[in-house]
């Protein structure tokens, strides 16, 4: 004698290939997304393709893309590779064995996906930061092939030439070390507070000394960075374009220059104070360095 025990009615049954249908919907719609958007950048540059062809042009097309994409791919490997370097700078060497702090289990974390620590973070920030760089090509192509005007301001006695050509790339170049300099301390302190490089002692913060070079390092390039900014900011006195009248004024000339001179050169000295720091550990004297800077700006 058989007994079969027949499905409860009032209990409901799951479906055996619903988990099934959630695996394969995910994916299946990221590719419709890519392949929409593929159609459509393919459907834009196509357009562009026939409209310049129409004009007997199709090498300016191909000139501007290709300087386009490769500024697009210098800055995503440019970023990538100095966020991925200060990753690998704040590690220290050899294994971490400590796990009695709060970071020891995020810190774990970060040890069993190295590949994506060290790959694909870069790699993405890469291409939000630095990919944009792709926007200036016409920038730099018009400085690469700049010319002589023939004339020179009677301040500096550079060319002409120098404010339209150069003086532009120089201030993209600094707006760039300054978003990869900002962009490797965020990485630098992420990574030595995950492995101990930033600790409080009582209430004190205190950094190792592989954390100190490190932090130091970028305090010198900071600072010289905003030395940068400050020398070049005396060659934009010229291109102010005031309500009267364009070019700079007298007191341009006579106190913001011989300000913002003493700026940089602040800013390099703020720089030096950096490199005590990291190596005696002196940062009270940095900061009493950008401190005093800050009130020789005012």
């Amino acid at each position: 004698m058989s007994t079969s025990t027949a499905p409860d009615p009032r209990r409901p049954q799951r479906s055996g290939n619903s988990s099934g249908f959630g695996n394969v919907f995910i994916p299946t719609l990221i590719v419709l997304a890519v392949l929409l958007f593929a159609i459509t950048i393919f459907a834009n540059v196509w357009t562009e393709v026939k409209w310049f062809d129409q004009l007997d042009a199709v090498r300016v097309f191909w000139t501007q893309w290709g300087w386009a994409i490769a500024l697009g791919v210098l800055g995503t490997l440019l970023v990538g590779l100095v966020v991925y370097l200060n990753l690998r700078l704040a590690r220290p060497k050899g294994d971490i064995e400590d796990s009695s702090s709060g970071t020891a289990r995020y810190r774990q974390q970060v040890e069993q996906h190295r590949w994506l620590v060290r790959l694909v973070v870069p790699l993405v920030v890469g291409l939000i930061f630095g990919a944009p760089l792709a926007g200036e090509w016409r920038t730099y192509v018009m400085w690469l092939y700049r010319t002589s005007f023939g004339e020179v301001d009677p301040e500096f006695g550079h060319d002409v030439s120098f404010y339209v050509f150069s003086l532009p790339v120089l201030q993209s170049l600094l707006s760039l070390a300054t978003t990869l300099i900002v962009l490797a301390l965020i990485a630098a302190i992420a990574m030595h507070y995950l492995y101990g490089g930033i600790s409080q002692d009582n209430g004190k913060l205190t950094l190792t000394r592989r954390a100190r070079i490190h932090f130091g390092v970028l305090g010198v390039l900071a600072s010289v960075v905003v030395a940068g900014f400050f020398w070049l900011s005396r060659y934009n006195m010229l291109l102010a374009d005031n309500d009267k009248f364009s070019g700079a004024s007298f007191t341009d000339i006579n106190a913001s220059l011989p300000g913002r001179t003493v700026l940089a050169i602040v800013a390099l000295l703020v720089g030096i104070l950096f490199v005590l720091a990291a190596v005696k550990g002196l940062w009270k004297l940095a900061g009493t360095g950008i401190a005093v800077g800050l009130v020789t700006m005012l």
